[in-house]
């Protein structure tokens, strides 16, 4: 349950990232809706995020890298024991 709340508290700060990301680059309202309307994903904010700041996004990528790990091992350690009702 622990790894769970990780993932989903990085999930949500990463989201943070990225929509505070777009309001700065396109505007606070547009970028607003941009953020919450258009998925990030793993590849994409880097990349814009490379090309306008230049540099890469280093505590996004952490972020993402800690919450993949706490997301695997969630369900390697919920594969140990079943506990569908």
């Amino acid at each position: 349950m622990v790894l769970y709340s990780v993932t989903i508290v990085l999930g949500f700060v990463m989201w943070g990232i990225w929509i505070a990301s777009l309001m700065n680059w396109i505007g606070a309202f547009a970028g607003f809706l941009a953020g919450v309307f258009l998925a990030p994903g793993v590849f994409i904010y880097p990349i814009i995020h490379w090309f306008v700041e230049d540099s890469w996004p280093t505590t996004y990528l952490i972020l993402y890298a800690v919450s993949l790990a706490s997301y695997f091992c969630g369900a390697y350690f919920m594969g140990k024991d079943d506990f569908s009702t």
